[in-house]
């Protein structure tokens, strides 16, 4: 499905990027037609303001970041772990966004986890879980060695990744697991 972005949006209607922006933000500095005709594409299209790309802008966003580096530190959960598991079939293949399905033992259920790293040499992928439930919780017991029920990967659509210059990621706790191959 078609998302479109601001760029877009100002293409279609044959403005600017800060003319669609004056629109959204309903800036008076703008012509009643042109607005109404931004507002109508808008609704049309489906377009959403990116809020994290609005926040980025405004002053007053009343956001923070934190910057935690590894899952050893004391910020993050004694419930966070990182697995690395045999997967040479998947190692390989695997592409930022994509994510594998695990099931620990026949009585557990499946759990979708993000890739959030591959060592191709090896055949390992990097697991960052949460323990939260009992399937969650017998994945982060197992010990070196031990092995899972199934493992199937890599499923998903892989993240579009545009080259914009110097980029800031920012994300928290288990967020990072996401995070580290859309960075890398």
């Amino acid at each position: 499905m078609f998302e479109p972005t601001i760029k877009d949006i100002a293409k279609i209607c044959g403005v600017g990027v800060s003319t669609v922006s004056r629109a959204i933000n309903n800036h008076p500095d703008i012509n009643p037609e042109t607005k109404e005709k931004i507002m109508n594409t808008i609704k049309e299209y489906g377009y959403v303001p990116n809020n994290s790309a609005r926040n980025l802008k405004r002053v007053d966003a009343k956001a923070i970041a934190v910057l935690v580096k590894g899952i050893s530190n004391p910020f993050f959960s004694e419930n966070v772990a990182e697995l690395v598991l045999e997967a040479p079939l998947i190692a390989p293949s695997r592409k930022a966004g994509h994510f594998v399905m695990v099931r620990v033992d026949e009585h557990s259920e499946r759990m979708p986890l993000t890739i959030a790293d591959a060592d191709t040499d090896n055949g390992t992928i990097t697991l960052v879980v949460q323990r939260i439930g009992v399937s969650s919780t017998k994945l982060v017991a197992l010990n070196v060695g031990d092995e899972v029920a199934n493992l199937v990967g890599p499923l998903g659509k892989a993240t579009t990744i545009k080259h914009f210059g110097t980029v800031v990621c920012a994300c928290g706790g288990v967020g990072a697991a996401p995070m580290l191959p859309i960075a890398r």
